[in-house]
């Protein structure tokens, strides 16, 4: 007896979760690059394509490695148009104190590693707090 077997390698099961060690976020900053931890059966062109439907975003290259330990990582490198960044903030890998930080009207953050966002906007709130203690 034969019968349709239903798809369950989809997306979710492609891309286990998004890495936030230290080394990982340092990725994210300086190279504009996500890390995922991936299933080990998963090639690229799923990686890619499970990228673009659960985070919006169309890699430009992605590239593998299986840690010693057996489990399969994959930095997918995000286009020049956007920010690795602010797509990791959104998927909650970087949680920000300060959630107005990337949308300020006056200043460009963009350019920005997050310690330097984070020293400038204390730097601000110190300053606005000294100008309302002399008034």
């Amino acid at each position: 007896v034969s019968y349709q077997k239903f798809q369950t390698y989809d997306k979710y099961a492609i891309i286990k979760h998004p890495l936030s060690s230290e080394s990982a976020i340092r990725t994210i900053e300086d190279n504009n690059t996500l890390v995922f931890i991936v299933d080990m059966n998963a090639n690229k062109n799923q990686i890619k394509t499970a990228c673009e439907q659960l985070y919006s975003f169309k890699p430009v290259k992605v590239n593998t490695l299986i840690r010693p330990d057996g489990i399969k990582k994959a930095y997918v490198k995000v286009p020049k148009e956007q920010e690795a960044l602010e797509i990791a903030n959104k998927i909650g890998i970087m949680q920000c104190s300060f959630p107005h930080i990337f949308t300020s009207s006056t200043v460009s953050y963009t350019h920005l590693t997050l310690p330097t966002i984070l020293l400038v906007q204390i730097s601000v709130v110190a300053v606005s707090l000294k100008k309302k203690n002399t008034n």
